[in-house]
């Protein structure tokens, strides 16, 4: 319970969205990619990474709602079939939805497997965005006049004796 207030105040710069310096941390830019994969990305202007985040993890998350949605099709599907059993008939209509009832049951489990699989992948891709949000911070150049001044000085100019010639000459 000591912990109660620094851990407060952090999940309330979280949720402000704050940028404060939390380890070297980016608040800011962290909180816009946990709200949306990508948006931290984006936000420095990783348009690339910004927007492979996004499409992975809304093909992840379309991907789970599909497999969800088939399993518990095939789950009514189950259930519409055990009820038809328990009505009865002779014994190839009851081995014929006994089959159709299997086939549907192993359909459902297969299509639960997969949707667990494309969450936990799309968890997956959710954490690595958060981690390169959190760790890897776009790379900042100089600012330009640096920039111009460090080339500058690689340039020099000048005039030699009383012909007037000019030597210019740069490096690389």
């Amino acid at each position: 319970m000591k912990y109660l207030p620094k851990s407060f105040a952090l999940v309330v710069a979280l949720c402000l969205g704050l940028t404060l310096p939390v380890f070297g941390i980016d608040v800011g830019r962290t909180v816009k990619s946990a709200v949306f994969p990508g948006m931290g990305q984006l936000a420095d202007g990783q348009k690339v990474k910004g927007f492979a985040f996004m499409a992975g993890e809304i093909a992840l998350l379309s991907l789970t709602i599909d497999q969800f949605s088939r399993s518990r099709t095939y789950a009514f599907q189950t259930t519409v079939k055990r009820d038809e059993y328990q009505f009865g008939g002779d014994f190839e209509k009851l081995q014929a939805i006994q089959v159709d009832w299997r086939k549907y049951y192993e359909n459902a489990e297969k299509a639960r497997l997969r949707a667990s699989l494309f969450l936990g992948l799309s968890v997956a891709c959710w954490g690595l965005n958060l981690a390169d949000a959190m760790l890897f911070p776009p790379l900042r150049q100089e600012d330009e006049m640096s920039t111009l001044q460090e080339s500058l000085s690689k340039v020099s100019v000048g005039f030699r004796g009383s012909q007037g010639l000019l030597t210019f000459t740069t490096e690389f």
